[in-house]
């Protein structure tokens, strides 16, 4: 991808386009009426395409300026037809300030007079997302470290909003949902399961479950009373069924991945 290019743009309306001009970048972003800005790779892509979001949703990721975009290109149409997101920018820049190009520069554009929410992985993105006066949400597993808080602010630390998976955040206050976050554990512990297009969707035994385009599942089956399996599925037929204690929960992640 050319490194001239400032920002890609899909749409449902005018498909990709290459905004190559600073100007045109700028008013495309001003058309653009968001209040919730998501990351793709391990944040948006994490969960299936039909989980609801706000209807204002749209997708903001970074892609460097020599990726193949033309699978994530179809991904991200995909969800846009089925009305998960908007409109999805890519950009090719990145930077802890908000230069021109950058995912805090594109959230400077869209900051309107309400809040915007950001949701990332990356520390870079969230903290230039701070500065230009985005609400900012970190999804992953752990929180910032002492090294992490130390490239920061302390306003920012303080401020920053840990979402350990984002299925877990969009369940909120559901009835009924169990807020465990292994299951996202699960999958972005173990690359081999993000090659094979794992993502979490809102059904299971346990509310949350990995499932794939070939039907495949995987659930953790967590109880109060230390009774917990993995179970790896296919159409019904259980192919994998190990039990696991909190202290080798990893163990067993790592025998199915073995399985798998």
């Amino acid at each position: 991808m050319s490194s001239f290019i400032i920002i890609t743009i899909i749409s449902a309306i005018g498909g990709v386009r290459h905004l190559s001009l600073l100007e045109e970048a700028e008013i495309f972003l001003s058309s653009v009426d968001t209040t919730h800005v998501f990351d793709w790779h391990k944040v948006l892509d994490s969960i299936s395409p039909s989980i609801p979001l706000p209807a204002d949703s749209i997708v903001l990721s970074y892609v460097g300026v020599k990726r193949n975009i033309a699978p994530m290109v179809a991904a991200l149409t995909e969800r846009i037809k089925q009305k998960q997101i908007q409109v999805a920018i890519l950009c090719y820049k990145r930077s802890w300030k908000a230069t021109v190009g950058t995912k805090a520069w594109v959230i400077e554009k869209l900051v309107r007079k309400y809040a915007l929410s950001f949701y990332d992985d990356s520390l870079d993105h969230l903290y230039s997302a701070f500065q230009v006066g985005a609400r900012t949400f970190l999804v992953r597993s752990g929180g910032l470290s002492d090294a992490e808080i130390a490239k920061t602010s302390v306003d920012f630390s303080t401020e920053l909003i840990h979402v350990p998976s984002l299925i877990h955040h969009l369940r909120g206050q559901e009835a009924g949902a169990k807020k465990t976050s292994l299951i996202h554990r699960l999958l972005y512990s173990n690359a081999p399961l993000l090659a094979r297009g794992f993502y979490v969707t809102l059904c299971g035994p346990c509310g949350n479950e990995l499932q794939n385009s070939c039907g495949e599942t995987i659930n953790v089956l967590d109880s109060a009373d230390d009774i917990n399996y993995i179970v790896y599925e296919n159409g019904g037929e259980i192919l994998f069924h190990r039990s696991y204690s909190r202290k080798d929960f990893q163990d067993k992640a790592k025998e199915l991945i073995k399985y798998l």
